[in-house]
């Protein structure tokens, strides 16, 4: 049986409101589509604006982030060393790091041991505030994978974040990780309930939960919650 020939107007869909229909389209089509890379920066503009907004409410809030940080020169020439390593990066993965570079929405006074944080903040500590680490926290695993003795290479996993537990600097578990090594649109996140796709993942985090899904189950916490998600931009 034929398949059907993806459309070829995946980037207006995508602006005109169907964002999941459109970026899910595009996943089947693959990163081969004519609009791919316009389409990923598209959805990568929209949360650099939520991330952002969300920062600057949290800080107004009492609650200062460690934020976006924008990849230095020196890390954006990771990406085309990993790519010569294990092929490909995933197209919302080499996005995101561009467009965006790291994302931490952790008390930054906490997380950089520089500030006592408030005890009404601390439910947020443990609430698996939204995270994305940079290429160079892969590079060394894919350099070790890119070497191995001969017939022993596998999948290649790396960290995409810290757990929850070492997000609150507790002991660590498993990180969350992508599979790298496959010409795709949108990894899946591996060490999240639902395992989703990376961009599933951070609307879920972000649009639902204002970037704490572990406050899920702290219902005096919900309006705090949508105070941080009134009128983002959906992506």
């Amino acid at each position: 049986m034929r398949t059907a020939a993806p459309r070829s107007d995946l980037l207006e869909w995508y602006v005109a409101g169907s964002c999941t229909a459109a970026w899910d389209a595009l996943i089947h089509a693959g990163p081969t589509h004519p609009q791919a890379a316009a389409i990923a920066a598209e959805v990568m503009r929209r949360l650099l604006d939520d991330i952002e907004l969300v920062s600057m409410r949290l800080e107004e809030a009492g609650f200062p982030v460690v934020g976006r940080q924008p990849l230095a020169e020196e890390e954006l020439a990771v990406l085309p060393q990993l790519e010569r390593l294990v092929g490909p990066l995933p197209l919302a993965l080499r996005a995101l790091w561009e467009q965006l570079g790291t994302l931490c929405l952790q008390h930054r006074g906490f997380w950089l041991h520089q500030q006592q944080v408030e005890a009404q903040w601390l439910p947020l500590l443990e609430a698996d505030p939204l995270w994305v680490d940079g290429p160079s926290a892969v590079l060394g695993a894919a350099v070790r994978w890119a070497t191995p003795p001969a017939g022993k290479r596998g999948p290649l996993h790396v960290p995409l974040s810290p757990d929850r537990k070492q997000k609150a600097r507790r002991p660590a578990e498993r990180p969350c990780e992508i599979l790298l090594g496959r010409a795709v649109v949108d990894p899946h996140v591996l060490g999240v309930p639902d395992s989703s796709r990376l961009v599933d993942h951070l609307r879920g985090a972000l649009l639902t939960w204002g970037g704490f899904p572990g406050l899920a189950d702290l219902e005096e916490w919900q309006p705090f919650v949508l105070s941080l998600t009134e009128g983002l931009e959906p992506f």
